[in-house]
């Protein structure tokens, strides 16, 4: 089988705070006098502007035969499946830090999935597909060895 991309589910409110960052950026540029300053304070909003879409489009989960690649904008992370051993329904928790349990957050949501992983510096891995039933199929034919306690 081929290996299968997963767009991630994101939460409207992830969205809010980084575009109104953006419009208030553009509305001071649009009152900038100079024409110069006026360029510049363009181009950087432009740039913030393809920085958080690269963030929130450039980023997915590709389940392979063997490992799972989770993007999250520019960065990419590798997660074999092999010491993945149990996928349960996570929640807010799983978005904030904790000094307890390594995480690899690359979810966008607060309806994630937490994949309990041995063996790596992680032992959490946190997605958020927006094609949960999609995604879970696709773990159990590349890795039939993963307990799933997820109920759609």
């Amino acid at each position: 089988m081929p290996a299968r991309w997963f767009r991630p589910h994101i939460d409207w409110w992830l969205l809010v705070f980084p575009v109104g960052m953006l419009g208030v950026m553009f509305v001071l540029v649009l009152v900038l006098e100079r024409g110069q300053d006026r360029l510049v304070g363009l181009f950087i909003t432009g740039l913030g502007l393809a920085v958080v879409g690269g963030l929130f489009w450039g980023s997915g989960y590709q389940v392979e035969s063997d490992r799972l690649v989770v993007r999250v904008g520019v960065f990419r992370w590798t997660v074999p499946l092999e010491g993945v051993h149990r996928v349960r329904r996570g929640g807010w928790v799983h978005l904030s830090s904790s000094f307890r349990v390594m995480r690899l957050r690359g979810a966008f949501s607060h309806r994630n999935l937490v994949l309990e992983v041995k063996g790596r510096f992680w032992h959490e891995v946190v997605v958020s597909p927006a094609d949960e039933r999609g995604f879970l199929e696709t773990l159990r034919t590349y890795a039939p060895h993963i307990r799933i306690e997820v109920t759609p």
